[in-house]
């Protein structure tokens, strides 16, 4: 599988194939600290922890705050020229060993990698679409804490995982897919043209079934360019322990290429 890396070098495009957006504006929460955990099916495990303010971590609550600036905003989607800081570029904070379990097996334990302070991994064995996540941290300078996130269902789209998708840059071009049983997760859509690497992004609700790329943003790419476009599932959770607040999410993805026509 292909995948855009323009973002967590975990799978994705510029937010952690569950969401996590990376830009260094936002205030953030009251807590002297925030984190995140992503769970990508078929990727692996990723977290990180930082002070507040560093970096903007929760999942993106504007189409706007998914693109780097200067950003172009259409519909439900966003282009930018750049791709955003990912957060395993900034400096983190240690939180002991972060265990994942499903159910009553613990499938990873984390500790710090590099000098980023930064945590990765994979599960073994790996989950299954709908198992809980159960997750927690031993302590360190972000405090004790623990949290769970369900893991959506596998992708029905079209397009699907696959190659050779033909995308007419004079006309809007629709994602589309069968909604999950769970009502509150997101869709998000990544597509990365090369050469030149313009970025669109996009987000709706899991049950709107559909993502409308338009043509407005498509126009402005090359034709004859190739793209990779990773479509991703995401649930969402939210931690707040003593001293830290920490989103949880847990991704499965789609992942196709092809041609600007």
């Amino acid at each position: 599988m292909r995948l855009a890396h323009i973002g967590l070098g975990l799978c994705c495009a510029a937010t952690a194939c569950g969401g996590v957006t990376s830009a260094p504006t936002d205030a953030g929460p009251s807590t002297p600290y925030v984190g995140y955990f992503d769970a990508v099916a078929s990727e692996g495990l990723a977290a990180g922890f930082f002070p507040t303010g560093t970096v903007s971590l929760a999942p993106a609550s504007s189409v706007a705050s998914l693109c780097a600036s200067p950003v172009t905003v259409s519909g439900d989607c966003c282009s930018s020229p750049h791709a955003q800081t990912p957060p395993s570029q900034y400096v983190g904070v240690g939180a002991g060993t972060l265990t994942v379990s499903d159910g009553n097996t613990m499938i990873a334990s984390m500790t710090t990698s590099g000098s980023g302070v930064q945590y990765s991994g994979v599960a073994m064995p790996p989950w299954q679409p709908g198992d809980i996540l159960d997750v927690a941290a031993s302590g360190e300078v972000v405090h004790a804490f623990a949290g769970s996130v369900q893991v959506p269902s596998t992708f029905r789209a079209m397009p699907g995982t696959g190659g050779g998708i033909i995308v007419d840059r004079s006309k809007d071009f629709v994602q589309t897919w069968t909604p999950d049983t769970h009502g509150d997760e997101t869709v998000r859509l990544f597509l990365v043209v090369s050469p030149g690497t313009p970025i669109v992004k996009c987000q709706a609700s899991d049950q709107a079934g559909q993502i409308t790329v338009p043509a407005q943003l498509l126009g402005s790419t090359p034709a004859g360019a190739s793209v990779i476009t990773n479509v991703i599932r995401s649930a969402n959770a939210t931690v707040t322990a003593d001293n830290a607040t920490v989103y949880l999410t847990a991704s499965t993805l789609i992942t196709w290429d092809g041609t600007l026509k």
